[in-house]
């Protein structure tokens, strides 16, 4: 198990496969003798034991357990057999993730995956924002652009990268929104989408803008539109006391950071709207 360094946590990690990580996670990499602040440790086995406690919940082939420190979630295949188990402290801050080996058929997907979930659910405990996003690094400031799946977001960032000198994607699937000397930095995670692009830097949040298709054309949102926006995109905390947590952090962040609608095509005229707005001079050659 390695040490990685992720948006100012230390993760102790280990993986089976490098489809997704190689040439990736190593970027994150950092000395074993530091203290750890969250654990994944994930396990490939022959089969799964089932639980001898009853759950607590039942929701189709999911069943979830509950005891006195960490909980678990249990994933059962149409035989009735436990192809994935998750189990977890109630922070996520050590998690074991076992797969089976002969149930899963993407096996590396799945490791990579499951290892992002679980990262993140974390992160949102800790007051760390993971957001569905593609993050364009521009005069030294970042700008999200967020969406829905198969809306455009990545087509739009490319777009900076295609007309924009200097312009480049450094996440283009989860940035982490943190907070440094009080203000909202971008930075990011090897758990990044398929594409798995990601920058192991930290940058100022410039704006945040939702994508939409159609003419070119943006507004600024209030602060109930922005709101809804980012709770659309946003990793959701399934308990009262992460609420808690990251509910101020959001309304600083709507109230900070200026939220944006774009509508977008596959055009130059799309990402110059968002510059002249953004940067509240043309620039449109």
């Amino acid at each position: 198990m390695n040490n990685y360094k992720i948006a100012k946590k230390v993760l102790a990690f280990n993986y089976h496969y490098d489809d997704y990580f190689k040439n990736n996670i190593e970027k994150y990499r950092i000395s074993n003798d530091v203290s750890i602040d969250v654990t994944i440790d994930i396990q490939l086995c022959d089969a799964i034991d089932v639980s001898n406690k009853v759950p607590y919940l039942v929701q189709g082939n999911r069943k979830y357990y509950e005891y006195d420190h960490y909980k678990q979630l249990d994933v059962y295949t149409k035989d009735n057999k436990i192809s994935t188990s998750i189990v977890h402290t109630e922070d996520y801050s050590h998690t074991t993730l076992k797969l089976a080996k002969s149930l899963n058929t993407k096996l590396p997907e799945q490791e990579y995956v499951l290892s992002g979930l679980v990262f993140m659910e974390y992160c949102i405990r800790q007051g760390i924002i993971p957001i569905h996003a593609s993050a364009v690094l521009y005069q030294g400031e970042v700008i999200l652009f967020s969406a829905p799946s198969q809306t455009g977001k990545s087509t739009h960032a490319s777009l900076w990268e295609t007309f924009i000198e200097g312009a480049k994607i450094m996440n283009d699937d989860k940035p982490l929104i943190i907070t440094e000397n009080h203000r909202f930095m971008i930075t990011s995670a090897p758990f990044s989408g398929k594409r798995t692009i990601n920058d192991n830097h930290v940058y100022p949040l410039k704006a945040i803008v939702f994508i939409s298709q159609g003419n070119p054309m943006i507004h600024k949102l209030d602060l109930k539109d922005s709101l809804n926006f980012l709770l659309k995109n946003t990793l959701r905390p399934s308990d009262t006391s992460s609420w808690q947590n990251i509910s101020s952090t959001l309304d600083q962040l709507i109230r900070t950071i200026p939220f944006y609608h774009l509508q977008a095509d596959i055009s130059k005229d799309s990402v110059y709207t968002v510059i002249d707005t953004v940067y509240k001079k043309n620039k449109t050659p």
